[in-house]
């Protein structure tokens, strides 16, 4: 599936000459030039001459329509009838001159009272971010793919997203530029796609492996934790009741619910005292 994310969207439109880092796609009006990623394709149509930047020769201009968004995640759009694109400090504007009535273009200052100044538009795009990051020994593995639809703010970005889409934008650009000189050949450029794919797939199956073995080291220490607090509670002594409380002089002791209170038997032995007999001599 093509991707029509940036270096590929709409063009640049500077006066006179175009910045670093792009190359020139076509002379607009008076002296205000298009301009497009190295590693894209400028792409004028039949029917609508507003450059835009595309993967190949085939016109994106469809995809670009659904999906608004500049070549690049730094430039500002604007919109006159077609959207275009403003970099740094340029503001998008239209004139209204007899000659040029109605065109469109971008400068620091626009001057002039046919001159009017637009209002930026904000843009959407879709990103697909792949970062793979190799450890051995003192590396690091991180395989990552992460996509998501955003819309960022018309002006300079300054989202962490959009600096790494402009890293990897310029890191494509300086390996297009460096395969496109004479002296080099596309073979390089061919062998290195198996390697990357080879690393992808080994750092995804380490990144299965390092998940699979992470969720079953915390399963192991969740079970030693139930069974250590388990254990513990089976070897608390079990709880010693209170003694009876102790009675006090002079009070009943407490009576025993274990008891029940009954007479003394009636039949017992009553045995009575006797004086001895009157003439018993005494003892002389």
């Amino acid at each position: 599936m093509v991707s029509y994310d940036p270096p590929f969207g709409y063009s640049l439109r500077v006066n006179e000459s175009c910045p670093d880092n792009t190359i020139q796609c076509k002379v607009l009006w008076e002296t205000f030039v298009s301009c497009c990623p190295p590693t894209s394709v400028c792409k004028v149509s039949d029917n609508n001459d507003n450059p835009i930047c595309c993967p190949d020769t085939a016109d994106c201009r469809s995809p670009l329509i659904k999906d608004p968004h500049c070549a690049n995640t730094s430039w500002t759009m604007y919109q006159h009838e077609l959207h275009f694109c403003c970099q740094g400090a340029d503001q998008g504007f239209w004139t209204s001159e007899k000659e040029y009535n109605n065109s469109f273009a971008c400068a620091e200052q626009p001057g002039g009272v046919s001159r009017t100044i637009l209002t930026a538009v904000a843009q959407s795009m879709l990103v697909t971010l792949l970062t793979l990051v190799v450890q051995s020994a003192d590396r690091y593995l991180f395989a990552a793919l992460a996509s998501s639809t955003f819309t960022y703010p018309v002006t300079a970005v300054s989202l962490s997203l959009s600096a790494t889409v402009t890293a990897s934008t310029s890191t494509s650009t300086s390996t297009s530029t460096s395969t496109s000189s004479p002296s080099s050949s596309t073979e390089p450029s061919e062998t290195s796609t198996p390697d990357a794919s080879s690393h992808s797939r080994s750092g995804a199956g380490a990144i299965a492996g390092g998940v699979i073995g992470g969720v079953a080291g915390l399963a192991l220490i969740a079970v030693l934790v139930w069974y250590v607090f388990r254990r513990r509670r089976n070897n608390q002594p079990a709880p010693v009741p209170d003694p009876p409380p102790e009675s006090e002089p002079g009070k009943k002791p407490p009576i025993l619910r274990q008891s029940a209170l009954s007479e003394l038997p009636s039949d017992e032995t009553v045995r009575e005292i006797h004086e001895l007999p009157g003439n018993v001599l005494a003892r002389q």
